[in-house]
């Protein structure tokens, strides 16, 4: 493997845009198999009559899988090299769906559940951590605004194709669990391009806690919200009263601002302060609530061109907390601190993600729709905050 030291040196143009360009494949095709794995799953279960605190508690126990493995793939990198490492992970991720499709028993669910979610998690932090460290202060917003557009973009064609294999039979197994695997092929053509990583010691999200406040914060934020607006959207626009092919479309309408916002985020965290950058999103996430508890609470709420654009800018502003966050981490940390960095980031984010459904549901269960949008507003300024206490000083 190619030795490198600070971010972007020692590897040749040729061969840097060969790696990211694989890292983006690669990151596509993850996340389009994981965007339809995800509702596959539960739609399975949800023909099966099985009950939906159940479908929720198996759906979380995938994240908790990633959470259990995510702390030792610097030590799993470092002892059988990327190539295997990603590999077998996926590989263990894809055999683990298609003994789904075997085995019936919850049991046995719950058991192959967080080794479906857990085998991807070396590709997540090894691809990270790869292309934050090939790039620089220049262009490092840039290059990981079109890392999380390729993650979104899968996330949308997944379940399309899901609409396209359906639910029934081996198809929709073999398919995605192809997909899985195939994410591997692209970092493992590249694979003499990749950095060492190395580590001593095992990653927590409390080293982001005592190294990088602000990132820890704004991944607790990130997690959280996406969480609970994934959840919850489609429901507060039905409890809007909103339609049922609406309410679906608030949802759409709030990833849209993923795919198309992330690239000028991007661009903007390579010319301009990244702390402010990322209270200007917490400002949004603090307004857009506020505005949709405006528009739901009049006497005349439907879809609407405003509706629709304010979704789309509040998505992609919360979703820029991901952007311009990696792209500090990637500004932060070096060698062997990066890879404990990014793999407590990616901790730190789904701990979040488990955690904001269930607060958001609570929320919106005590003021009933309007709770859901107060939680948010919270959570947003509780990141804005963070921010102030930590005087806008670099970390």
């Amino acid at each position: 493997m190619v030795e490198i030291g600070r971010p972007g040196e020692r590897l040749p143009p040729g061969p840097r845009e060969a790696a990211l360009l694989a890292n983006y494949l690669s990151s596509f095709a993850i996340g389009l198999a994981i965007g339809g794995v995800i509702p596959f799953l539960t739609l399975v279960l949800e023909r099966r009559g099985v009950e939906e605190i159940i479908v929720g508690a198996n759906s979380a126990a995938g994240s908790l899988g990633i959470v259990a493995l995510a702390p030792f793939v610097p030590r799993i990198v470092q002892r059988f090299g990327m190539a295997a490492s990603v590999t077998g992970g996926l590989l263990v991720s894809t055999v683990a769906l298609l003994l789904l499709g075997v085995f019936e028993s919850l049991w046995a669910w719950f058991l192959l559940r967080p080794l479906v979610a857990g085998g991807t998690v070396i590709q997540w932090v090894v691809s990270e951590t790869w292309m934050n460290s090939i790039s620089t202060s220049r262009d490092r917003g840039r290059v990981m605004a079109v890392y999380v557009t390729a993650i979104a973009a899968g996330f949308a064609v997944g379940p399309a194709l899901l609409a396209i294999v359906g639910v029934d039979g081996w198809l929709p197994y073999l398919v995605f669990g192809a997909g899985i695997l195939f994410s591997a092929g692209p970092m493992v053509a590249v694979a003499r391009y990749a950095p060492p990583m190395r580590s001593g010691e095992i990653a927590t999200p409390l080293f982001l806690v005592r190294r990088a406040p602000t990132i820890f914060a704004a991944m607790i934020a990130v997690g959280v919200y996406t969480g609970g607006a994934f959840t919850f959207l489609p429901i507060y626009g039905l409890r809007g009263g909103l339609g049922q092919t609406d309410a679906v479309l608030v949802l759409t309408a709030f990833l849209a601002g993923n795919l198309l916002f992330q690239i000028p985020i991007g661009w903007l965290a390579d010319r301009f302060d990244q702390r402010l950058l990322l209270i200007g999103c917490a400002v949004i996430g603090v307004v857009s609530p506020l505005m949709m508890i405006l528009i739901f609470a009049g006497p005349q709420a439907g879809i609407g061109p405003t509706l629709l654009v304010l979704l789309a800018v509040w998505g992609g502003a919360i979703f820029g907390f991901y952007t311009i966050a990696i792209t500090m981490l990637g500004g932060r940390f070096r060698g062997e601190d990066l890879a404990l960095a990014n793999t407590a980031f990616v901790m730190t984010f789904e701990c979040a993600n488990i955690a904001g459904p269930a607060l958001t549901g609570a929320a919106m269960w005590i003021w009933s729709p309007h709770g859901m949008m107060g939680f948010l507003v919270f959570v947003a300024v509780f990141f804005i905050a963070v921010a102030a206490v930590r005087g806008l000083k670099p970390e």
